[in-house]
């Protein structure tokens, strides 16, 4: 246990409000805390009503226990913060956010969360806002809990989906060839697909044997980064 909260209020409704408030504002990173799963709990009608025995968790545990997605709030201060400049100097890559030649703005900011990918929309303006820049991640409180965001994916995630037969992008791109076909077995190793990408071409290869169970792109497609491109399963020796 890191800190204790308490609150009274005259009633338990009032009590019960102020603590759920006050674990949404918990703050904490990058020790792991229960302070949203606290406040969901404390939000709960039967909660406030005094309505709970042992199985309270137990009966409603993918309700409390899972956090909620980010808000669109929370999404473009993350992407407010990993656009802007530290030092506050003018900058093209801050002021011309959005701005693509003979073509509308761009309004939103890919980043990851947890390795996978989310969309996040521009500020019109400044965002005011606590955050925390540490390393390569911005990291945005809400409801007690802590979302980090990354402006790519990490490599690690994506090697860890291939694991489980997944090919991803590791960079924005676009397929130039595909070698394989649904069905056909393949060696660790063997290139499945080569996607061109900052003017050379990269061959992505079978993390393991196994046989091609999906082909979700095809030749001449532009992708994004992190995107599946295909699916290997593992077979079992014979």
């Amino acid at each position: 246990m890191i800190a204790k909260l308490i609150a009274h209020a005259p009633t338990r409704e009032g009590a019960s409000d102020r603590l759920a408030q006050a674990c949404a504002e918990v703050e904490v990173w990058p020790v792991k805390t229960n302070a949203g799963f606290l406040a969901r709990c404390l939000d709960h009608p039967d909660f406030i009503a005094g309505d709970v025995d042992t199985g309270f968790i137990g009966a409603r545990l993918e309700e409390l226990a899972t956090p909620p997605e980010p808000s669109d709030e929370v999404l473009m201060v993350a992407a407010a913060a990993t656009l802007g400049d530290q030092d506050g100097a003018a900058s093209p890559w801050r002021d011309l956010t959005g701005f693509r030649l003979n073509a509308a703005p761009e309004t939103t900011l890919r980043l990851f969360l947890d390795g996978k990918p989310v969309t996040a929309p521009l500020p019109d303006g400044d965002v005011e806002a606590d955050v925390l820049m540490t390393g390569d991640e911005v990291v945005v409180f809400e409801g007690g809990e802590a979302y980090a965001f990354t402006a790519r994916a990490p490599f690690a995630d994506l090697d860890e989906a291939a694991g489980d037969g997944q090919i991803r992008s590791p960079m924005p791109g676009k397929v130039v060839a595909v070698s394989v076909s649904v069905g056909d077995a393949v060696v660790r190793g063997q290139v499945l697909l080569t996607l061109e990408a900052m003017k050379m071409e990269h061959g992505l290869a079978a993390p393991f044997d196994g046989e091609v169970e999906a082909l979700l792109v095809s030749a001449g497609d532009q992708v994004s980064e992190g995107v599946s491109l295909a699916r290997l399963k593992a077979v079992a020796a014979a």
